[in-house]
């Protein structure tokens, strides 16, 4: 959370986004992992149960359980991306490159606006403002290394993420608008969020419990043998 290096005017805007968003640094420090559940809704009106397990800095499992106790399985445990689909096959496989590029891009706790001193990242505030949901919002811009980049609109109040938008390997742009937000150990989190994908939406998640520090330990994210 240190923006020593960077304009005062977005170290401010940072400043007060990990206070309100992550109960700033000294609370950020006491969170080691996350456990969320929850349901995937589709357009076709398809409901799916999942877990997400989440370990800083960025291991991340989901698991989405469908019918006939098949499940699908989506993983990185910090250095390898993998996959698990039962109804194709009982072996885990390697998610495919472009899959993992923005698998793993997606995978940092906390997100983005995080860490914004890291080699090769920028973050620069721009000129326009967005009304979401009848509030304004300020924009910024997230440059990664690898090029992608995200625009985040915040709150211009209370500063939380309205909504997010993303490039993707393939070229499109996924955008994810986040509602019905709640504190949890003093982290507020978004317990429903609507992704699109060119404009189109293509899924929709309502969260049911997310609990801090409850036993995510770094093995769970082993690929399977």
């Amino acid at each position: 959370m240190n923006t020593s290096s960077l304009s005062d005017h977005v170290s401010d805007v940072l400043q007060s986004y990990y206070k309100n968003t992550f109960g700033g640094a000294e609370n950020w420090q006491k969170i080691e992992s996350l456990l969320i559940k929850g349901k995937l809704l589709t357009p076709e009106g398809e409901s799916y149960e999942f877990v997400n397990y989440r370990k800083k800095p960025d291991l991340n499992k989901t698991v989405v359980y469908l019918e006939n106790k098949h499940k699908i399985v989506t993983c990185f445990d910090g250095n390898d991306a993998w996959q698990l689909m039962t109804f194709k096959s009982g072996a885990a496989e390697s998610i495919p490159m472009d899959g993992s590029i923005d698998f793993i891009r997606d995978s940092w706790l906390g997100g983005h606006l995080l860490s914004p001193l890291l080699p090769g990242k920028t973050i620069e505030m721009l000129g326009t403002s967005k009304t979401i949901g009848g509030k304004l919002c300020i924009q910024i811009k997230v440059s990664l290394p690898n090029k992608q980049y995200y625009i985040i609109s915040l709150g211009a109040k209370n500063y939380q993420v309205a909504e997010e938008t993303v490039s993707t390997v393939d070229g499109s742009k996924r955008y994810v608008e986040q509602s019905d937000f709640r504190r949890v150990s003093g982290i507020i989190t978004p317990f429903r969020s609507k992704v699109y994908s060119d404009g189109v939406l293509i899924q929709e998640q309502v969260l049911e419990s997310v609990e801090v520090n409850q036993g995510v330990m770094p093995w769970m994210f082993r690929r399977p043998q």
